[in-house]
C-alpha cells in the first residue's frame, strides 16, 4: 500500500471510529468489491415521490432516504415493515410476530394513521380505520426495485393522510426480472418460508411479464403468561406485464391476490383471516423530454375478518397527471383523481358501525410548479392540491419549497406546507360496547416546516442532515362522559432533527450511520377534559433512534452485514416499554454468481425483549436462506 493510500484509509477508519464513538484502526486487508453501487451513484438515483417526476435524491427538496434494493438483501430482514428500520427518522416497533406499529416524526401507532403507504401508485391506507395494515403488505423481497421515504408532509401530491410522511414501495419492472428465482429458508423464529418468479419476454422484447408466489410460516412472539398465540401464515402470488408499445408509450399492468391467518396473543388460541386482490394499470405517454402524461387506474379488495369485528371494502380508483415544461425555465405537474370505497362490517356485538355498510367518495386535483430561478443554482417549488371527501369537505394542502445548490457536492433546501389527516368511519360512525363512539370529529391538521443539508465533503463520504417544527391542531382526543367521545381536543407541536451519513471505509468496507432526535409536545385545547391522550400519544415514540449498519465484501465471495439499533424509552402507560440496544448480523456466501447462501441472526443480544408493550416480546431468531436465480 503506497503513503497516500494508507492517508486515505487511515482519514476514513478515523471517520468512522468517530461515527462508532471510539476508533477503529485501518486494515490493509481487501478483496473484491461485490458493492453494487458507488456512493456517487447512490447520490444520482432517481426518486419519483417528492416531486412525482424523476429527479435526483441528491437534489430532492426534501427529507427522503432510498432504502434499495441491495440494502434490503444485506440487512437479512424477512418483510418491508422491517426495511423500513433502515430509515432515519422512522419508528418501527414490532407488537407481536404479525403487528407492527410504524410512525415518522412521532405519532407511532399500530394503525400508522399519520403517513401514507403505497405501493407502485397504489394507496394501501384502510379507509375504515385510516392507517396501515403492515401484515398485509407482503411481496418477494428480491423483486422491490426501492422504497423511497420522505419524512414531513406531502400533501401538496398525494393528498390527504401524507401528514408526517410518505412512504412509496417501488417494485422492479417486469424487464429487470428476468428469468428464474427461488429462495427459500427456515429458521427458529422464522419457521419456513419461500417465494418463487419467473420472468419472460416476447421475441421482439417490448413485451415483458413475470409470475410469482410467496409463502411463510412465522412462529408466535413470547408471552410472559403463556398466551403466545399470535403465529402468522401468509400466502400470496401476482404477475406483472410492461409492454413498449412504442416509443413513447409504456403499458403496466400489475396485480395480486393473497390470503393468510394472524393469531391474537391476547385471545386464547383466536385468529384473524386475511383475504385481499388488487389489480392496477398505468399508460404513460411520453411527448418530449419535458411533457407528458401518466393515466393510472386500480381496483383494490381487502376483507378481514377478526375475532370481534368483520370488514370487507372495494376501492377504485383513476388518476391523471401531466407534466410539461413551460417558458421562463419552469417545469408544470398537475392532476385529477377521483376515489371511491364501498364497504360493509359487521362487529360481532363488541364493535359496531352505524351505518353497517357505506359508500364515500373522494376527489381531488394539484398543480404544482418549478421555477429555475437561477439554472442549475436555486429552484422555488409552489403547489397546491385540493380535496373534497365524503366527512369533512373541501381541504386545501399547499407547499412551498427552495433549493439551492453551491456546488455539486451540496444542496441546501427549506420547505413548508400544511397536510391534513381526514376523518374515517372509525372516528365518525363506530360505537365500542356501548362506552365509545365516534362524533363530529373533523380534519387534524398540521403546518410542517423544514431545513436540510447535504454535502459530500469527499468521494467517498456523504452527510444529511434535516431539522423539522411542526405545529398541530384539532388532533385525535377521547373526552370523558358516557360514552367517551372521539373529538379534536389536542394540539401542540414537535420537532426534531435527523442526521444519516454514508462512508466508503474502504474499497470492501462501508458503513451507514444515522441518528433522530424527536421532541413531541401536545396538550389540550380550551374545553376538553381529556387527561389520558396527550401522554400516551407523546409516550408511544421514542425520542432518540441510533442505527449503524456496516457491510463488508471479504475473500471468498463473503458478506459480512450487523446491524446494530438503539431505541429510547416509549414512557406512555399503554407501552411503558424500557429502551434497548439490538444487533442483526447476516453472513452470505456467493459459491457461484447465481447461487446465494446465507446464514441471518436477528435481535441477538436478547432472549427475548419488548419493543411497543411489554404484553408480548420478540425473541432472539437465527434462520439459514437459499437464493437461487437464472437466466437472466
Amino acid at each position: 500500500m503506497n503513503g497516500s493510500a494508507l492517508k486515505l484509509g487511515l482519514q476514513r477508519s478515523v471517520y468512522f471510529g468517530l461515527l462508532l464513538g471510539g476508533f477503529v484502526a485501518p486494515t490493509t486487508v481487501f478483496a473484491n468489491d461485490l458493492t453494487t453501487l458507488s456512493l456517487e451513484e447512490l447520490s444520482n438515483l432517481e426518486v419519483t415521490s417528492v416531486s412525482k417526476k424523476p429527479e435526483k435524491s441528491f437534489q430532492a427538496a426534501a427529507a427522503i432516504y432510498v432504502i434499495t434494493q441491495e440494502d434490503i438483501r444485506r440487512s437479512g430482514v424477512t418483510s418491508i415493515a422491517e426495511a423500513l428500520r433502515l430509515a432515519p427518522g422512522v419508528e418501527v416497533a414490532r407488537i407481536n410476530a404479525n403487528e407492527w406499529a410504524i410512525g415518522v416524526r412521532g405519532f407511532n401507532s399500530r394503525a400508522s394513521r399519520s403517513v401514507l403507504v403505497l405501493i407502485d401508485g397504489r394507496a394501501v391506507y384502510d379507509p375504515l380505520f385510516r392507517g396501515t395494515y403492515w401484515e398485509l403488505q407482503n411481496y418477494v423481497l428480491g423483486d422491490i426495485d426501492r422504497i423511497e421515504v420522505i419524512r414531513g408532509s406531502g400533501g401538496t401530491l398525494w393528498g390527504a393522510n401524507a401528514v408526517n410522511g410518505v412512504i412509496n414501495i417501488i417494485t422492479k419492472s417486469a424487464k429487470e426480472t428476468q428469468g428464474g428465482r427461488i429462495s427459500t429458508g427456515a429458521g427458529s423464529e422464522e419457521k419456513a418460508f419461500g417465494s418463487a418468479r419467473y420472468g419472460g419476454k416476447s421475441k421482439d422484447g417490448a413485451f415483458n411479464y413475470r409470475v410469482y408466489g410467496k409463502y411463510f410460516d412465522e412462529d408466535a412472539s413470547f408471552h410472559a403468561n403463556g398466551n403466545n398465540f399470535d403465529a402468522w401464515h401468509f400466502g400470496q402470488s401476482g404477475f406483472r406485464t410492461d409492454w413498449d408499445a412504442s416509443k413513447e408509450d409504456l403499458v403496466t399492468v400489475q396485480g395480486d391476490m393473497f390470503r393468510g391467518r394472524a393469531g391474537q396473543s391476547a385471545v386464547s388460541d383466536a385468529f384473524s383471516n386475511l383475504f385481499g386482490s388488487n389489480i392496477l394499470g398505468r399508460w404513460t405517454k411520453s411527448f418530449s423530454e419535458v411533457s407528458g402524461f401518466t393515466l393510472q387506474t386500480y381496483y383494490n379488495r381487502i376483507d378481514r375478518r377478526d375475532p370481534n369485528f368483520i370488514e370487507s371494502y372495494d376501492t377504485g380508483d383513476i388518476d391523471f397527471q401531466y407534466h410539461l415544461g413551460l417558458p421562463g425555465r419552469q417545469n408544470m405537474t398537475w392532476g385529477v383523481e377521483y376515489r371511491v370505497t364501498a364497504d360493509k362490517t359487521d362487529g360481532v356485538g363488541v364493535r359496531d358501525f352505524d351505518p353497517a355498510e357505506r359508500t364515500t367518495p373522494d376527489y381531488s386535483g394539484f398543480i404544482q410548479d418549478v421555477i429555475a430561478l437561477i439554472p442549475q443554482k436555486l429552484a422555488l417549488t409552489l403547489g397546491a392540491k385540493i380535496e373534497n371527501n365524503y366527512y369533512s369537505g373541501w381541504e386545501l394542502q399547499p407547499n412551498a419549497r427552495l433549493l439551492i445548490t453551491p456546488s455539486d457536492e451540496q444542496t441546501i433546501w427549506a420547505a413548508v406546507s400544511r397536510a391534513v389527516r381526514t376523518p374515517s368511519r372509525l372516528e365518525r360512525d363506530v360505537t365500542v360496547n356501548g362506552a365509545l363512539r365516534g362524533n363530529g370529529f373533523d380534519s387534524e391538521k398540521v403546518i410542517d416546516y423544514e431545513i436540510g443539508y447535504r454535502v459530500k465533503p469527499a468521494h467517498w463520504l456523504s452527510m444529511d442532515l434535516a431539522a423539522f417544527y411542526n405545529d398541530y391542531n384539532d388532533l385525535l382526543s377521547a373526552e370523558p362522559g358516557k360514552p367517551i367521545i372521539l373529538s379534536n381536543g389536542l394540539k401542540g407541536y414537535t420537532e426534531g432533527l435527523e442526521f444519516s451519513s454514508e462512508l466508503q471505509a474502504l474499497t470492501w468496507w462501508r458503513f451507514r450511520g444515522s441518528y433522530s432526535l424527536l421532541d413531541m409536545n401536545l396538550r389540550t385545547k380550551s374545553g376538553s377534559l381529556d387527561t389520558t391522550s396527550e401522554s400516551a400519544t407523546e409516550g408511544a415514540s421514542p425520542r432518540h433512534q441510533v442505527s449503524l449498519h456496516s457491510l463488508m465484501d471479504l475473500p471468498h465471495h463473503l458478506e459480512l452485514d450487523p446491524v446494530l439499533r438503539y431505541v429510547s424509552a416509549l414512557p406512555a402507560a399503554a407501552q411503558n416499554t424500557p429502551a434497548y440496544m439490538e444487533l442483526d448480523l447476516r453472513l452470505g456466501w456467493h459459491p457461484m454468481s447465481h447461487l446465494e447462501l446465507s446464514l441471518e441472526g436477528q435481535n441477538l443480544l436478547h432472549g427475548h425483549h419488548p419493543e411497543f408493550t411489554t404484553l408480548t416480546e420478540l425473541q432472539r431468531g437465527v434462520y439459514g436462506r437459499v437464493t437461487w436465480e437464472w437466466g437472466q
